[in-house]
């Protein structure tokens, strides 16, 4: 068998280090993004984990800073940071929070993500009356009514958002929107409290002793 040349050899050689030093270097950034994502994970399930018990929202927002100071764009991370500001009644940096996940989200987990910032925006036109957070909460609530599993709830929240006081307020609106999701979809959640809101609204008042 011939040896090879000394030149050859050595382009050999070069080729294996430079080929050995990638694939150290890949494994090292690789391993390093896994802890990341490991460590972001243990901060949003303790995060949700507080959440989850009714209280010390302002503890579920520390450990949700910690994961989203070591990867920004985490969508579990804003999401569930966003439920917490707007708990907290920080709605302005729970809207912030939103406009980054809709850059990262689609399907239903975007339907999903619309639905929630239809909530967040109509806390704020609650604060503001200002015809730019109604407009916005209205599109975030049409656009979460295109997928299935939000529909209901996307009704839910557009047919609410007409009875705000401002001067959007459009009663007559709000109630058929209501009406909608009562008539299309009675078994839900969703329409069981607009049933109740609309029977609490249409009760003649009780007479007097």
């Amino acid at each position: 068998m011939k040896k090879p040349e000394p030149k050859q050899l050595v382009a050999w050689v070069v080729a294996s280090a430079v080929v050995i030093t990638l694939t150290v270097v890949w494994y090292r950034d690789w391993s390093a993004e896994r802890a990341i994502e490991h460590e972001v994970a243990q901060h949003v399930a303790r995060a949700q984990e507080i959440a989850d018990s009714g209280d010390r929202l302002s503890d579920a927002r520390v450990e949700l800073d910690r994961a989203l100071k070591k990867s920004p764009n985490d969508v579990p991370a804003l999401l569930l940071r966003a439920r917490v500001l707007l708990g907290l009644a920080f709605a302005t940096e729970a809207q912030s929070d939103l406009i980054v996940a809709l850059r990262h989200v689609e399907g239903e987990e975007r339907a999903r993500t619309q639905l929630l910032f239809g909530d967040v925006l109509a806390e704020r036109y609650r604060g503001s009356g200002s015809d730019e957070h109604f407009r916005a909460a209205r599109n975030a609530y049409l656009e979460a009514q295109q997928a299935n599993v939000t529909k209901a709830s996307g009704l839910f929240g557009f047919g609410m958002l007409f009875l705000e006081k401002g001067s959007n307020r459009d009663l007559d609106k709000g109630f058929e929107v209501l009406q909608q999701l009562v008539d299309r979809f009675p078994d839900t959640p969703e329409a069981k409290s607009a049933q109740a809101f609309l029977t609490k609204i249409r009760r003649p008042p009780q007479s007097g002793g």
